[in-house]
């Protein structure tokens, strides 16, 4: 096997010639067994599987049972689909994914009325779906994808990577409505525990709490050591039992840590008052 070169996701991207958002979607499926303490190996043979994939697509160099392989995995997808939706995602000639649906003896399925347009069904016929059930639809498919910690990633990917990914370009704007829904609600939610004081600040927390237990806990392993060490040394030389040396060690410890309470509290107040 040879030796794993490893590249961040944003140099992958840019070695694949796609967008941080692509990758990120791959690392969870093509590249979930080439992925080494957060970095992707490049010499992997999910990797290099990949890396081909990329340049096939990129390039248009799939071969006939490439192209075959990836219209079935569209069509099983459960997605709707139509000739011109699988030449648009794979970016092939459509002369060609007419031949390969012919060859699989596959028929494109009817339409039904006015013609749909990107997606299974067409905003309008979106519109008259019930209300619940429209929501649910869409929110559960916003679970699925999850929202990248930097949502700016889409702005700069192309339209034909965003249908790579979403399936249509109706399916990324409802994505982006229902992901932008869902911030909308958390934000309302963390408004309200705030007003009912319900939170804790981490600045309160941070000064008031872990900076006091910090600093106790600095001492009794800086000044506390010397003491509790140099005193039994000098207890043992004279003669002093076992059990006297215990509870001087333990009425040292105590020391520095019962009065951490009342700083606690202290700082608790003063904190609050500012």
């Amino acid at each position: 096997m040879s030796k794993p070169k490893l590249l961040t996701k944003a140099k992958f991207a840019e070695l694949c010639n796609a967008s941080r958002s692509t990758i990120s979607s791959a690392l969870k499926r093509d590249l979930i067994e080439a992925v080494v303490n957060d970095k992707i190996d490049i010499n992997h043979p999910a990797a290099q599987f990949y890396i081909k994939k990329r340049e096939s697509f990129l390039q248009n160099k799939m071969t006939d049972s490439e192209l075959k392989e990836a219209i079935k995995n569209i069509i099983n997808s459960g997605e709707y689909w139509t000739t011109s939706i699988i030449t648009k995602k794979l970016r092939a000639n459509i002369n060609r994914v007419k031949s390969a649906l012919k060859d699989m003896s596959i028929d494109e399925p009817e339409q039904k009325g006015r013609k749909l347009v990107g997606s299974a069904v067409t905003r309008e016929e979106k519109k008259n779906k019930s209300t619940l059930q429209g929501l649910n639809e869409i929110l559960d498919e916003t679970v699925k994808r999850k929202v990248p910690e930097d949502i700016r990633d889409y702005h700069n990917m192309r339209l034909c990577e965003i249908i790579e990914q979403f399936g249509t370009d109706i399916a990324f704007c409802d994505w982006l409505k229902a992901a932008k829904a869902i911030e909308d609600i958390m934000t309302a939610r963390l408004k309200n525990a705030a007003t009912k004081k319900e939170l804790v600040s981490r600045k309160l927390v941070q000064i008031g709490v872990l900076d006091q237990i910090e600093t106790a806990h600095n001492k009794l392993l800086t000044d506390g050591a010397k003491t509790i060490a140099r005193r039994i040394i000098a207890m043992h030389e004279g003669g002093r039992r076992i059990e006297d040396c215990e509870i001087f060690a333990s009425n040292q410890i105590s020391s520095y840590i019962k009065p951490m309470r009342s700083k606690i509290e202290q700082a608790l107040e003063d904190v609050s008052e500012h």
